[in-house]
């Protein structure tokens, strides 16, 4: 049943599809594990289903099997549970961004702390079944109201959640570190996000690192993505976190060229491509205050960061066919700095800003071609 494919089970009669959904809630409370492994995968694939999504009475018996799965003895039957639960997460997610008010209004608050408990304590289990987790963990960050985070069972069950998420950045298999850089990039799509919690600062202290340390290129492109994510100036906190943030991102420029595994060579020009637009991304949030913070690495980095924004501008134009939106909006930002500016290591900062930033933008066809000492000596 779990292969039916969407398609075909939209067009079953109703009374079909809730014999199949009723079958398919038994099973996962059966004896036998192979049976229950299949049956919570199969509700792991209904619940992205269209026609099933937005039933809340389905979704919440969904998330009762799923959550009783996520107990058993079987590494098999969590990793399909916890594949289920990140599907389900992924669901709620979905009802909130199309507005889908009456589902939001009748799931439970108590559904929502089970599923972040759950998935805390799931974050330490095998990578297997902590790749799943960590996505959960991001799209349940994603789905609490402001509300949600301001009940004590809930910031305590966020916290041991992100204690997780953090761990795993930099822990376990390149997978787990991955979708945990991915779900970071989507709990910051939260505008409700608590400012005043430290593990906001351990979330993006970590990402920090990672942008620059980590040997894998999917999880730089990933970290360097989330970093890009944030929705607001406040939501990176100090202005230490936000120029160190902002300082690990062009410095991780210059190690993405030490490639010790030819296999991350494919993911070098995305991993450049992501890491300038994240620069930019950060650079239309400075404010006065970090000029000072910044100063010695523009001074220090400005050049090279140059180099590598004339070559994404370029590639960015070239997309486009027009002049890169992003970079008119950091020149006004950048010129609106330059006249606030109280100090001449700001200014400095500043100028050293616009210089690296908006290289000028000559056309490849109008640059003059490289001489050469060899001769073409073929048709």
């Amino acid at each position: 049943m779990a292969n039916i494919g969407e398609g075909i089970f939209s067009k079953l009669p109703h009374h079909r599809q809730m014999q199949c959904v009723t079958l398919v809630l038994g099973l996962a409370d059966d004896e036998d594990k192979l049976i229950k492994a299949s049956a919570v995968r199969a509700l792991g694939i209904y619940v992205m289903y269209a026609c099933l999504k937005d039933d809340v009475a389905f979704i919440m018996d969904a998330g009762r099997a799923i959550l009783r799965c996520m107990e058993s003895s079987s590494n098999s039957v969590r990793f399909k549970a916890a594949w289920a639960m990140a599907n389900l997460c992924d669901t709620l997610v979905s009802n909130k961004e199309n507005h889908v008010e009456e589902f939001l209004l009748e799931f439970p608050e108590s559904m929502v702390l089970q599923l972040v408990q759950c998935a805390a304590s799931s974050s330490k289990d095998s990578d297997k079944i902590s790749c799943n987790s960590v996505r959960a963990i991001g799209n349940l960050l994603r789905f609490l109201t402001a509300a949600s985070f301001q009940q004590l069972d809930m910031q305590k069950a966020v916290d041991t959640a992100v204690k997780g998420l953090v761990k795993n950045m930099t822990s376990g298999t390149m997978k787990v570190r991955w979708n945990s850089c991915y779900a970071a990039s989507n709990a910051f799509q939260n505008s409700h996000l608590p400012l005043d919690k430290p593990w906001l600062t351990d979330i993006l202290t970590t990402l920090s690192k990672v942008v620059q340390n980590s040997s894998n290129f999917k999880v730089r492109i990933n970290a360097a993505l989330a970093l890009s994510s944030v929705q607001s100036r406040q939501q990176y906190g100090s202005k230490e976190t936000f120029c160190d943030a902002w300082i690990s991102l062009v410095c991780a420029l210059e190690s993405a060229e030490n490639i010790n595994d030819f296999a991350e060579y494919k993911y070098k020009d995305s991993l450049t491509e992501h890491l300038c637009g994240a620069v930019l991304r950060l650079t239309t949030m400075i404010e006065v205050s970090d000029l000072s913070l910044l100063s010695q690495s523009v001074l220090i980095k400005g050049h090279t960061f140059r180099t590598y924004m004339e070559r994404y501008i370029h590639l960015e134009a070239k997309k486009a066919q027009i002049n890169v939106p992003k970079v008119e909006n950091i020149k006004c930002h950048l010129e609106k700095l330059l006249t606030e500016a109280t100090t001449e290591e700001q200014r400095r900062c500043v100028v050293g800003l616009l210089q690296a930033c908006l290289p000028e933008l000559d056309s490849t066809d109008e640059r003059t071609p490289e001489k050469s000492s060899f001769q073409q000596i073929y048709d």
